[in-house]
């Protein structure tokens, strides 16, 4: 197959407008699948599990509930700021030994080829 490269730029310049809406949307869809997955995917802490008691401040599901997803004009974040979710990510949980994210990721391009690109 042959492309002829001017061809293709004057037709992509044509239609970059719907390129990027497309793209963005997508990417908006891929990282909202990979939110509603994290989060489904973090455990709830159960104190009965736990080798030292909780702290009397301790309220299950307070990792879960931490997720975020942030949408910029150049990229979706998927974030958990509490103290403690990175030990859990690698590890700390025996309710989710090989993490959240991690697992996700892998899971990943499984996951997006159920996408459907576009809404039109």
């Amino acid at each position: 197959m042959t492309i002829n490269i001017d061809e293709w730029l004057a037709k992509f310049e044509k239609n970059k407008t719907v390129v990027i809406r497309v793209s963005k949307e997508f990417l908006h869809d891929a990282a909202t699948v990979f939110y509603d997955i994290v989060q489904d995917r973090t455990p709830v802490g159960d104190p009965s599990l736990w080798k030292y008691p909780a702290h009397k401040d301790y309220v299950p599901g307070s990792l879960r509930a931490a997720w975020q997803l942030d949408s910029f004009s150049d990229r979706e974040v998927v974030h958990n700021d509490l103290p403690y979710a990175q030990r859990v990510e690698y590890g700390w949980s025996t309710q989710a030994p090989q993490g959240m994210m991690r697992l996700t990721i892998k899971d990943f391009p499984s996951i997006i080829k159920g996408l459907k690109i576009g809404r039109d």
